[in-house]
């Protein structure tokens, strides 16, 4: 039996289909512009770490910023160029108000921090020692100062002339 199609009247379903299309494309989108177009002027929070430290040599409680600064008894070496370029600095009086220790020797012996502080001495300067605890081990420190960055430098070429190490050290 041949069934004539041509006039045959289609009923058009009530497919909710093309809403659930939509909706997967809203969510796709609200995917992407999540993924690549986030805001760039958004800063981290910065955060300051600190540490409350009690030492066994003193009562003292010292609190330390992290990274951002340090503590008042700190020492901080100075290397050859950066004398040079402090005593320009200081012949423009520039920065004339900072002090120098030189540090000739470091011994965990008192003898031969002795010995040391002689040899200094045999040259004219005054040499002090002084014991500064690191850990569980004393040091003896042969330290020479304090001076101003030229005398800095005369002496340490001259104790270096006499085949003696040194280090400058600046004064906080």
């Amino acid at each position: 039996m041949i069934n004539d199609y041509k006039y045959r009247v289609f009923k058009i379903k009530n497919n909710p289909c093309w809403k659930r299309w939509i909706i997967i494309v809203l969510l796709i989108l609200i995917i992407l512009k999540l993924l690549f177009f986030t805001p760039t002027n958004i800063q981290p929070k910065q955060k300051t770490v600190t540490a409350l430290i009690t030492t066994k040599d003193s009562d003292k409680n010292y609190k330390y910023t992290f990274y951002y600064t340090l503590p008042n008894e700190s020492e901080l070496v100075i290397n050859d160029d950066e004398i040079n370029i402090r005593n320009r600095e200081q012949l423009f009086k520039q920065n004339n108000k900072t002090r120098y220790n030189i540090q000739a020797g470091s011994f965990k012996s008192p003898n031969e921090a002795i010995k040391r502080q002689k040899q200094i001495n045999s040259h004219g300067f005054n040499a002090i020692l002084e014991k500064k605890k690191s850990g569980s081990t004393i040091w003896n420190r042969v330290k020479l100062g304090p001076y101003s960055i030229a005398e800095v430098k005369k002496i340490k070429e001259k104790l270096q002339s006499q085949e003696i190490d040194v280090m400058v050290i600046e004064i906080r």
